[in-house]
């Protein structure tokens, strides 16, 4: 009878290997380092909290049911208006020819919650979109991850919110004219209604384990919970 120390071994290589697979798409939608960084911690962070090395998980034949359950690649499809302004490389389907491209990445959370002794059922889901292309005030920029939440409860969507996530490179925002533009932008976001976090690429390089991980997931849940 094999060891279940070997079996929970043998079941993080199929995790990994499909971390790298689909990392390796997402670093390609990146415009820095420190983008794909950001994305990594979140493939991390993901991972390490859904599937611990003390959790038991028999992927078998639905390992990719279980990967799209609860974390999704996020398609585009020609018919959105944005289609051609997304970083993403145009690719075909194989069943029928369409066309599509990968934009970004999913993070699905399900819980419940009590109401009125009523159980409740909640969907949070956390859309995030490296490169992300938006207009304000006759202006174009691409925001460098975008972050769209949503939750719902009983299916009824109780809340929207929209941060955008900058990862300031020093060798980007390091002189007088960048950090004008930089609040300039700061500011053109706010007012249409974009929660702003910014962040270094020290700070992004200095989060490496996962209890920093967490730490900075929490902050950003918290700015969402403090928009409700």
């Amino acid at each position: 009878m094999t060891d279940t120390t070997e079996i929970i071994e043998n079941q993080i290589v199929k995790i990994n290997g499909i971390i790298e697979s689909y990392l390796e798409e997402y670093h390609k939608l990146c415009e820095s380092e420190i983008e794909k960084l950001f994305l990594t911690n979140l493939f991390y962070y993901f991972f390490k909290r859904k599937f611990t090395i003390n959790q038991f998980i028999d992927w078998g034949d639905d390992e990719f049911y279980i990967f799209f359950k609860d974390f999704k690649p996020i398609w585009c499809s020609p018919s959105d208006k944005n289609f051609l302004k997304y970083v993403g490389k145009i690719k075909e389907r194989e069943e029928d020819g369409s066309k599509y491209k990968l934009i970004g990445i999913e993070l699905i959370e399900e819980g419940q919650i009590s109401k009125s002794q009523i159980i409740c059922r909640t969907i949070k889901k956390y859309r995030f979109i490296p490169q992300f292309p938006i207009n304000i005030e006759n202006s174009n920029f691409r925001l460098d991850i975008a972050l769209l939440f949503s939750k719902t409860v009983n299916d009824e969507l109780i809340l929207e919110q929209n941060i955008a996530i900058e990862c300031d490179g020093y060798e980007f925002h390091s002189d007088k004219q960048s950090l004008t533009k930089d609040s300039q932008r700061t500011r053109k976001l706010m007012t249409a209604g974009w929660k702003v976090l910014r962040y270094s690429g020290s700070e992004i390089y200095q989060t490496q384990g996962f209890s920093e991980i967490e730490k900075l997931i929490r902050e950003i849940k918290s700015i969402l919970n403090a928009s409700k």
